[in-house]
């Protein structure tokens, strides 16, 4: 009868025990299937923002993105766009114009100035909103012959001033014009065919 009154003493205990090894909280359920260094950890301080954004794992050469292969004329991407998952992107345009090689100007012209004529194909934003565009004379000479990537950095290697500034609502078809009558800047790009170390 010992032994009975033993047995039914000992199924509390057991079930005591059964139930208190099956307390596992969520935080530390699975916890065993992974080694100690894959655990993620995570925390959130509502007193601060982290500024984030993605960067292209390989640079890329957005110059040859032709619209029409018929054309010379080339898609560009100009502006910032916020994405609620990719964050903010910025695209700007570095490129090159000279004169054509027939052209001559006569013993009697003036040129005053010079307009910059820039396509929008297609816009993709706040239509009410408006964007201001500049222009800006570059330091540093580009060639032809050179292969220049999405990470080329314009910093320091353009005049701080701009050339042309317009602030407009943009549009898709439409197309946007850039006064620039910087005398200094029209001399310059008139006597391009001047210069041999333009065209090597």
């Amino acid at each position: 009868m010992k032994k009975k009154d033993l047995w039914l003493n000992m199924i509390p205990v057991v079930m005591a025990g059964m139930l208190a090894s099956c307390q596992i909280s969520d935080r530390e359920l699975g916890t065993d299937l992974l080694p100690p260094g894959d655990n993620v950890l995570l925390f959130h301080d509502t007193i601060f923002d982290i500024q984030t954004r993605l960067i292209a794992g390989k640079p890329l050469v957005t110059s040859e993105i032709v619209a029409d292969p018929q054309n010379v004329n080339r898609i560009y991407l100009l502006g910032s766009l916020y994405d609620t998952i990719r964050g903010v992107s910025t695209a700007e345009i570095i490129t090159h114009f000279n004169t054509t090689t027939v052209y001559k100007a006569g013993p009697n012209t003036v040129i005053d100035s010079l307009v910059l004529y820039l396509r929008v194909q297609n816009y993709i934003g706040d239509t009410e909103g408006s964007f201001t565009i500049r222009a800006y004379e570059l330091t540093d000479r580009i060639y032809m012959d050179s292969v220049y990537y999405s990470d080329y950095s314009a910093a320091g290697r353009y005049d701080p001033v701009p050339l042309a500034e317009k602030t407009i609502v943009p549009e898709a078809n439409s197309t946007i014009e850039l006064l620039i009558n910087d005398q200094d800047f029209i001399d310059k790009f008139l006597a391009i065919q001047d210069d041999t170390t333009y065209f090597r």
